[in-house]
C-alpha cells in the first residue's frame, strides 16, 4: 500500500506547476539521493539539479510530507500557475 502511495499510474493534471526546490549539503547525499528518487516516483522531472518539476496534482500527504521535511532541512515546494516561458517545460511532460 505504501508502494502505491508512492507511484501514480494515472496523473492528472491540475493546471498548477509543482515546483520542488532543495539544497542539499554533499555530507547528507544519502538523503537527496532518496528525495530525487521520489520525485521520480511522483512524475517530477528534473529542470535542473536541484530543482524539480510536475504539472501534476499532489496528494495532500505529499504535500505535508514535504512541509515536514522543509523543518529539518532546505526542501521548498512552490505552486504556480505563471511561469514566463513553459516551452521547454511542455516538452518534458510531453507524451
Amino acid at each position: 500500500e505504501g508502494k502505491k502511495t508512492l507511484t501514480r499510474e494515472n496523473p492528472e493534471k491540475d493546471g498548477v506547476w509543482k515546483i520542488v526546490i532543495f539544497d542539499i549539503p554533499e555530507k547528507q547525499k544519502k538523503i537527496r539521493v532518496v528525495l530525487r528518487a521520489k520525485l521520480k516516483q511522483l512524475n517530477f522531472k528534473k529542470w535542473q539539479n536541484s530543482i524539480w518539476i510536475s504539472p501534476f496534482k499532489l496528494d495532500a500527504e505529499i504535500e505535508q510530507e514535504l512541509k515536514d521535511l522543509s523543518k529539518k532541512i532546505f526542501v521548498r515546494l512552490i505552486k504556480t500557475t505563471d511561469i514566463n516561458n513553459i516551452d521547454d517545460l511542455l516538452k518534458l511532460f510531453a507524451d
